[in-house]
């Protein structure tokens, strides 16, 4: 989330994606595990499905999660389609959901 930040704040929205990705991916299998999910552990990226069903019930991410997820996986894909004030809004609401899964582990 830091190289993310540095990034961003320096001018490079659209780098920060990546890193950002990362950092959103880390979030949700600490969230699935806090959640009691079984399979946060494996390499493989979480579903929708799961993150929808299972996650956002239990409290460890918030309502608009899937849809913040949704984005920043599509803009890994598309990144060169992506205007800055995009990007520059996706980082806040990638680190608005850090910030409330980071809350929610803490408290656990």
């Amino acid at each position: 989330m830091r190289m993310s930040t540095l990034l961003a704040e320096g001018g490079f929205p659209l780098e920060a994606l990546s890193p950002l990705g990362q950092a959103v991916e880390l979030a949700l299998k600490a969230s699935a595990y806090s959640a009691g999910e079984d399979g946060a552990g494996s390499e493989e990226e979480l579903s929708l499905a799961l993150i929808q069903s299972r996650i956002i019930p239990a409290g460890s991410l918030p309502d608009n999660a899937v849809a913040i997820v949704a984005s920043l996986r599509e803009s890994a894909q598309k990144a060169e389609g992506l205007d800055e004030a995009t990007a520059r809004n996706l980082i806040k609401s990638a680190g608005q959901l850090i910030d409330y899964a980071r809350t929610h582990i803490q408290m656990a």
